[in-house]
């Protein structure tokens, strides 16, 4: 009696030769790597534009699963109409040439830009378009290979059992190896050429014009080659996926004309920059950070959550040499990156951790002087794990007892943009006697988006410098810390994305 590996030997309806199950296996093994590394890859493809929060994968991972549905019913209607190899040497042949085209118009079609206030739709729309029809066609595959391969119904469920553990485990090792080896090591656009090329050649065997399939990895490859062919876009340096984000590093100039380096992982600005020629600060944000010299005249311990492109660590220690810095930066690729495009150099006084920053507070590291927060995910918004009650009680625990905390938020003092605002100050008074908020730019409107410092004190004592605010070196930074009590975030309950949206 057949099993399910061998009843496809029995006979395919129509022209070409007997299917063999063991190829049926391992074209839907290979399949279901291929969706889960489509599906990975889409995340990187919509980073740089529309970030990789909690409303962008939720869009990409709906979308890719309706048109999974949509696509196990179709292979099931065309598996029952006509069974013959050909057919389901089409259904791959399709979904690798799909693939490709994918490649080939992301970034036009993300080019468009995203509408106020329209992340949900757009990212929705942009998934439909660019990932559903060749979900569509990679759904097709495993009902069409079942219903290929089975030659009566007697062993009919231990067949259709083999064939979706197959594909699960297909599912299983593509989503290990795109996310552990594979992006970081080719990119995402060379991978989707990659999973194409590979979705091509699994159809030759099961094709009876053979010429076909090699045609189809000829027009793979060429696209290929077309893609790398194009000339960079203008003032690009580097375009990289790193373990933990697609990094973008540009030539760009500031409002006086002075060249610099950005570098760029979401949609809504630079995460780091430095000048070409100086060590000077891009940034008003981290300017602010200075004010820490005017509480504390001499910290001795600093702690970073956030290092980007280090160039806090450097200003701080020039204004503090006798200080030591950890910082806690996720991602270990940002260490090179740095020391190549934003004149990071090795100090004796740094140390460096590649981790998450809630994780490494966890450890009960300390104690620090001043912890200053400076981590943003690539959807422009505070991971959440760091805003919370609970891990501003490990900032705390962290601290000396006159300790102080300096964080750089992104919203508005007023109006709708401050939402994440007024909860994320909540939180920090629900643990920190004295919490003040200072505008970074003062000439900006209070309901406009920009960076805001918020400063928290451990102990109610520690004092000001008298008869002023407090100030950096190069001014004042206006007091904004108007904002009506709201509900702290905390671990269970912190929607920091959806908050965030509210600007």
């Amino acid at each position: 009696m057949p099993g399910p590996q061998d009843a496809g030997r029995q006979a395919a309806e129509g022209p070409g030769k007997p299917v063999s199950g063991r190829l049926l296996l391992v074209s839907v093994f290979l399949s279901g790597a291929v969706v889960m590394t489509f599906e990975l890859v889409g995340s990187r493809l919509l980073a740089p534009f529309l970030g990789s929060g909690l409303v962008v994968w939720t869009s990409l991972i709906g979308v890719v699963l309706g048109a999974l549905s949509l696509g196990y019913w179709i292979g099931g209607v065309m598996a029952d109409a006509r069974r013959e190899a050909d057919t389901f040497a089409g259904l791959l042949m399709g979904s690798g040439l799909l693939i490709a085209l994918t490649a080939l118009v992301s970034e036009p079609i993300l080019g468009w830009g995203v509408p106020p206030g329209g992340v949900e739709l757009h990212s929705v729309l942009v998934s439909l378009v660019l990932f559903a029809p060749a979900s569509v066609v990679l759904g097709c595959v495993s009902p069409y290979a079942t219903r290929l391969g089975m030659s009566g119904l007697k062993e009919a469920g231990r067949h259709i059992g083999t064939v979706y553990a197959v594909s699960t485990a297909g599912s299983i090792l593509g989503t290990f190896a795109a996310g552990f080896f594979l992006i970081p090591l080719w990119g995402s656009t060379r991978l989707l050429f990659l999973v194409a090329g590979v979705q091509v050649l699994v159809a030759l065997p099961f094709s009876s014009r053979r010429w076909m399939p090699l045609l189809a990895l000829a027009v793979v490859l060429a696209a290929l080659a077309w893609q790398d062919s194009r000339p960079p876009e203008p003032g690009l340096l580097l375009d990289t996926d790193t373990p933990y984000s697609r990094v973008r590093v540009v030539r760009s100039r500031d409002a006086q004309g002075r060249p610099l380096n950005l570098l760029v992982d979401s949609p809504a600005g630079a995460q780091a920059a430095s000048y070409l020629d100086s060590d000077e600060l891009v940034f008003d944000c981290l300017r602010a950070f200075r004010l820490v010299n005017h509480i504390l005249p001499e910290p001795r311990r600093a702690l970073l959550i956030g290092g980007g492109g280090f160039a806090w660590p450097r200003d701080f220690l020039g204004w503090n040499p006798w200080s030591q810095m950890d910082v806690v930066e996720i991602d270990p690729a940002m260490d090179e990156i740095a020391r190549q495009f934003f004149r990071h150099r090795s100090d004796p006084r740094v140390r460096v951790f590649h981790e998450d920053g809630r994780v490494f507070l966890n450890r009960r590291p300390g104690p620090y002087d001043v912890v200053f927060m400076d981590a943003f995910g690539t959807s422009d918004t505070i991971p959440f794990q760091l805003t919370t009650v609970e891990a501003l009680r490990r900032v705390s625990e962290a601290l000396v007892p006159r300790g102080v905390v300096l964080a750089n938020l992104l919203g508005s003092p007023e109006g709708r943009g401050a939402a994440f605002i007024r909860r994320q100050v909540a939180s920090y008074r629900q643990v920190f006697p004295r919490v003040f908020l200072f505008q970074v730019d003062p000439r900006l409107g209070m309901t406009s988006l920009q960076n805001l410092t918020l400063l928290a004190l451990k102990d109610a004592r520690t004092p000001f410098p008298p008869g002023r605010e407090p100030g950096q070196p190069e001014g004042v930074l206006r007091s904004v810390l108007r904002v009506r009590p709201d509900e702290p975030l905390t671990d269970d309950h912190a929607p920091v994305e959806r908050l965030a949206r509210r600007r």
